[in-house]
């Protein structure tokens, strides 16, 4: 599996992939069509330092590609 860069809306409890070099265009898709507002908490994680992280967020709900077995 590669390592990749994450977006997680911590207000709306969402995961979406990204990449560094698209980073602000997907920013203004999730804002214009998503729903997302410039004030929703929002962080940036690589998956490689933050695994075990993401895998808590994910158990706890948040909607993502990630499935919870990925976490096992």
């Amino acid at each position: 599996m590669g390592f990749r860069y994450i977006l997680v809306n911590h207000t709306r409890k969402v995961i979406e992939e990204a990449s560094l070099h698209s980073i602000w265009s997907l920013m203004g898709y999730l804002i214009e069509k998503e729903g997302w507002r410039p004030d929703d908490k929002v962080e940036m994680m690589f998956e490689e330092n933050k695994w075990d992280e993401i895998g808590k967020l994910v158990k706890a709900g948040y909607k993502s590609h990630y499935h919870v077995r990925d976490f096992d």
